[in-house]
């Protein structure tokens, strides 16, 4: 690799985007002018106009904006029909289509038990639920307050963020040997009807795998027209196993698939592709619209013009933040292990 030489989707960003002032930017030529966007917390007060917090609000807006311009944007018109599908009778197919049963779901804290009921009160991210005790397992065999536990939950989540259908595997990590707690993200631009062939294929042949795993489609039929349509989540250490199967599913999909593929993610056939999950609480695409609308603020406020400046900058960013500048799709201490499963792929 010559150094300092970036991916294609990083310069491609770097190109596409010219930060113009404390309040203006350009995406493709066409100018955002923020000065007259007020921001709002919670309570109703305006932000206060601070040095900082102009900062942090054009970094966010920026990262916002290359997210949903370029990130997600599936310029190929061609392959670009939307099938419009009832949304009740799409969720049903979808749902119709996942054999799982439910797994447990960990990250849950005991609160304590209901009185007079079987009941065990739980909670996860400050918010409590009442179940039954068969449907609880204790890390120490006690229900007292704050003690760590699994939850059974169902096969599905109709409506996550009112955008998603969210199918979770059979399977939990408590039963997979050597589970590694790295997650790897695979990712499928696909057409409403193949989000239901999907479906039916990955729950059906990960689940007699006894993989563990999870996947999403968007929920909404007229919303397929974005090249992450559907999103695959397997455990790093689930990978030997997943790669052959998810070979014979993406041949059975391919009739259902568009061509393009998320910037920045590792291209393994038409509309399907890779890349490790960031493990900071954000989705791949976020994280890496972050790391480069930021390192463009920080080269405009260090009077860094040109492209070829810029692109030195961005190759130290990533490097310095362990992401691989020619391999974005992975960290750097990661990439030796992706690069030999998955080049190893034969996709045609």
């Amino acid at each position: 690799m010559r150094p300092h030489t970036l991916h294609k989707d990083i310069q491609k960003v770097v190109n596409a985007v010219d930060v113009l002032s404390e309040t203006t930017y350009s995406i493709n030529g066409i100018l955002r002018d923020l000065s007259n966007i007020k921001l709002k917390l919670d309570n109703g007060d305006v932000l206060s106009n601070t040095a900082s917090n102009k900062a942090s609000f054009f970094k966010n807006i920026l990262k916002t904006d290359i997210y949903n311009q370029l990130y997600k944007a599936d310029v190929d018109q061609n392959n670009n029909v939307i099938e419009d599908l009832n949304h009740t009778t799409f969720l049903s197919e979808l749902s119709k289509a996942n054999n799982g049963t439910g797994t447990w779901e960990d990250k849950w804290v005991i609160v304590g038990k209901e009185q007079n009921t079987d009941n065990i009160i739980v909670s996860k991210q400050d918010i409590k639920f009442w179940v039954a005790a068969h449907e609880v397992i204790s890390s120490n065999g006690s229900y007292l307050p704050n003690t760590p536990c699994l939850v059974k939950i169902g096969k599905e989540v109709k409506n996550l963020n009112t955008s998603f259908y969210m199918a979770f595997g059979n399977i939990n990590k408590e039963q997979i040997e050597n589970f590694e707690n790295q997650l790897t993200r695979f990712y499928w631009n696909l057409t409403p009807k193949g989000a239901i062939r999907y479906i039916k294929l990955i729950t059906h042949q990960l689940n007699a795998a006894s993989i563990c795993f999870r996947t999403k489609v968007l929920s909404n039929s007229q919303s397929y027209d974005r090249p992450d349509a559907g999103v695959l989540y397997l455990d790093k250490s689930q990978l030997t196993a997943a790669l052959p199967i998810l070979t014979e599913i993406y041949t059975q999909l391919k009739p259902f698939l568009k061509y393009k593929t998320p910037l920045f993610t590792k291209p393994l056939g038409k509309g399907f592709s890779f890349a490790e999950d960031p493990q900071n609480g954000m989705s791949f695409g976020i994280s890496r619209a972050e790391m480069i609308g930021n390192t463009l603020y920080n080269c405009y406020q260090m009077d860094i013009r040109s492209k070829k400046e810029i692109a030195h900058e961005m190759y130290t960013t990533f490097y310095e933040q362990g992401i691989h500048p020619f391999h974005p799709y992975s960290s750097i201490v990661g990439l030796n292990d992706y690069e030999q499963l998955l080049n190893a792929l034969n996709l045609n």
